[in-house]
């Protein structure tokens, strides 16, 4: 069992503390070793207080020029408080291929999983009423 454990890394991919309403997404990041397979964890740290401000997060990876998400987070509530949510693992599509038919084979089955080059957290704060901030961790445990 220890040669799995050591195998493990966490990376954090994303720190981010919003003020105000966004719609974004952070700067790749390439993970430094070629993973079996990534789980993603999410620590919001710090939420917006007002009931109508929310938080949503989509993990994306890239193949060729093109982002894809793999991963969308429950939505998180400004009257939510803190909160972690963990992904289930992300493992290579089975067939390795990505030719032109996949965004289409994608957004077909959801279910895909897929591990690109790069990586990205794309997020959007909706903020009722101009006060709203949160801050939020995304850490990518490679296995």
């Amino acid at each position: 069992m220890a040669e799995l454990s050591d195998r493990r890394r966490g990376f954090e991919i994303a720190n981010v503390t919003t003020a105000a309403a966004v719609n974004t997404a952070t700067t790749a990041f390439e993970l430094p070793i070629i993973p079996n397979c990534v789980q993603f964890i999410i620590d919001v740290t710090a939420a917006a207080t007002d009931v109508g401000d929310t938080l949503n997060i989509t993990i994306e990876t890239q193949i060729g020029a093109k982002w894809h998400p793999v991963y969308q987070a429950t939505e998180f509530l400004g009257n939510g408080g803190a909160k972690i949510e963990s992904s289930d693992k992300i493992l290579p599509l089975a067939n390795g291929g990505h030719d032109a038919s996949f965004a289409g084979t994608l957004a077909a089955n959801a279910s895909l999983d897929v591990i690109g080059t790069a990586w990205r957290v794309a997020y959007v704060v909706v903020d009722a009423d101009s006060n709203s901030a949160f801050t939020f961790t995304v850490t990518a445990v490679v296995m």
